[in-house]
């Protein structure tokens, strides 16, 4: 992230998406390994509450649809069950 958006430091892409994570505009979660040390290590998945914003932001083909109905799906789930209000 710090690359692809001019950042100057990791530590500054970092508190970014921390200040996102808490407004509850995107939600971080570890992908499913079978050993908990990998989940650890590798890279989050990113959903974001508003596709649109993930439309904007993404570098990727616009017609990306795969991911933005995964996104959609997850935010739907957490609705339900009322995790993040």
């Amino acid at each position: 992230m710090k690359n692809i958006h001019g950042l100057k430091s990791v530590h500054i892409a970092k508190n970014y998406l921390d200040y996102l994570r808490e407004a509850y505009l995107i939600f971080l979660v570890d992908k499913y390994f079978g050993k908990p040390r990998e989940a650890i290590n590798s890279p989050k998945k990113v959903y974001v509450v508003d596709t649109g914003l993930a439309t904007m932001l993404s570098l990727s083909a616009p017609e990306n649809t795969g991911l933005l109905m995964e996104n959609l799906v997850y935010v739907d789930l957490l609705r339900r069950r009322s995790i993040y209000r």
